[in-house]
């Protein structure tokens, strides 16, 4: 079963999340049994943190049981992750009555955490619909 990577909200973070990516980062490996050691953190906080880290790209999803996971940022990537805020890119669906040209209804349509993304699917929504009642848009929305 795959998992959707969510923009993670920095709030919602385990407050030993920065300090635990550190030491993935000098360790060059992800293991939820070195937090759990090293931080003094029980098994299942320790392997929340690590969900955390694996959500934010810090490292690679599990590949092998009881093997550490693969760091995929350097130091500067990690500082950047750890002191920016998070953007979600919203792409909006909204229904416009064209009698009087008023928007009766916003849909949520998909959420990215790249904008890119966002653009390529509201281009492949705004060339496959044909009617013309749907109108789409890109919001920004800053987590933090």
């Amino acid at each position: 079963m795959n998992k959707i990577a969510k923009p993670e909200n920095s709030d919602n973070r385990d407050p030993m999340f920065a300090e635990a990516a550190r030491l993935t980062l000098t360790e060059n490996r992800g293991s939820t049994s070195s937090i759990q050691r090293r931080l003094g953190l029980g098994y299942v906080r320790a392997g929340r943190i690590m969900d955390e880290l694996e959500a934010a790209g810090i490292v690679a999803p599990m590949e092998v049981i009881g093997k550490p996971r693969k760091v995929l940022v350097d130091e500067r990537e990690l500082e950047k992750i750890l002191t920016s805020p998070t953007i979600a890119y919203i792409v909006i669906r909204r229904y416009v009555d064209n009698s009087c040209g008023q928007c009766k209804a916003e849909f949520i349509e998909s959420v990215f955490d790249n904008r890119e993304k966002a653009e390529k699917h509201l281009y492949d929504l705004e060339h496959s619909e044909k009617d013309s009642c749907f109108h789409w848009n890109i919001c920004e929305y800053k987590i933090n």
